[in-house]
């Protein structure tokens, strides 16, 4: 997957369907918004990304994976870059990301939920060799403002 084929191979689907491999070549990115309320029109929209305004948070430009399992996200080479976006895995299991730059996301880089009953069998998961650079949110004004 690069930055070239991210909507043609449909990175998000990819990754959402589970019990696959995607291997990152090179930065793939996902614009942000700018002051004025636009997207930047510069970069390429990743089709399927999610963005909600929950109240006195946002939910920016996440990748979300809900009850899926064995799903591996790896980095290809020493430039394979998330620029501007993340991952949040739901109640999902047999997961490993690893070999990424995580840059300017504004929301979380690679997030995991689960549930807290007892019958629930999420887990596995490994995240390694990844780089979390700093996250960048300037525009978002809510109270859960946190990213600087």
């Amino acid at each position: 997957m690069t930055e070239a084929t991210k909507n043609s191979v449909t990175l998000v689907k990819a990754i959402q369907e589970g019990n696959a491999c995607i291997r990152i070549i090179g930065k793939i990115s996902c614009p942000q918004y700018l002051s004025s309320n636009k997207l930047d029109s510069s970069i390429t929209d990743i089709s399927g990304i999610s963005r909600k305004n929950l109240g006195d948070d946002s939910y920016w430009n996440m990748i979300d994976i809900s009850g899926k399992s064995n799903i591996t996200v790896e980095g290809v080479g020493d430039d394979a870059e998330f620029f501007q976006f993340g991952m949040t895995f739901k109640k999902c299991s047999s997961i490993e990301v690893r070999n990424l730059t995580f840059t300017d996301y504004p929301e979380d880089a690679c997030s995991f939920e689960g549930s807290s009953g007892a019958q629930d069998n999420y887990g596995h998961y490994w995240v390694h060799n990844n780089k979390f650079n700093k996250g960048k949110n300037g525009w978002d004004l809510t109270s859960e403002q946190d990213k600087g």
